[in-house]
């Protein structure tokens, strides 16, 4: 039988379905992620979060942001995404492109080559318009969030960044910041493996 994530897993038997996600995460996370998608995201973080008064704490969870990132994209990956119509999505994100590409000013990606700028640009705004309140991101915003694979996963959100303050020894008083800057680069991971599914990366 597969061990890949999907809907039948997670209805049949949940404790499978998280074990099924530690075993995809084995040896992967964060190296798995594409490095133009890692490189977007990363640098995300480093411009969004500071502006939340979290600048310290990204420097100082630099490591724990990499790791849990990668830790999204690889289970979302590894999601069937059985009820996800990758057609729709795909025209979702071009639509929201199209517009994005015009107005949302965002982080100039540093590549010599043509092709790869364009891919890093692409990136970095769908990423923006998946974790904003932009209304032209919004139809592909709800459509992906509507999504039975998105909400699987994100049940586990909590869970894997509270591993991950154990392993990390944070303190009492480091909990909101680690958190925070933790959930998010979740997101963002998650959103990269969305963006893998439907062709984009």
């Amino acid at each position: 039988m597969s061990n890949r994530l999907g809907r039948e897993l997670f209805e049949r038997d949940r404790d499978a379905y998280f074990q099924s996600m530690a075993a995809a995460i084995e040896g992967k996370a964060p190296s798995a992620i594409p490095a133009i998608g890692l490189n977007v995201a990363l640098g995300l973080v480093e411009t969004v979060l500071p502006g939340a008064g979290l600048k310290k704490a990204v420097k100082r969870w630099r490591g724990a942001i990499a790791e849990t990132m990668g830790v999204a994209y690889v289970v979302a990956v590894d999601e069937t995404w059985d009820e996800l119509d990758r057609d729709r999505a795909r025209r979702l994100l071009d639509e929201m492109l199209a517009y994005l590409l015009r107005v949302v000013p965002g982080r100039s990606a540093d590549r010599a080559d043509a092709a790869e700028l364009h891919t890093a640009i692409r990136v970095e705004k769908a990423l923006r318009g998946l974790g904003s309140s932009v209304p032209e991101a919004a139809a592909l915003r709800d459509y992906i969030v509507s999504q039975g694979g998105y909400r699987r996963l994100n049940e586990f959100k909590d869970l894997f960044v509270g591993m991950g303050r154990v392993m990390d020894n944070v303190k009492p008083k480091q909990e909101r910041e680690y958190s925070a800057v933790c959930e998010f680069a979740w997101d963002q991971g998650l959103h990269l493996g969305v963006l893998h599914i439907i062709g984009e990366i």
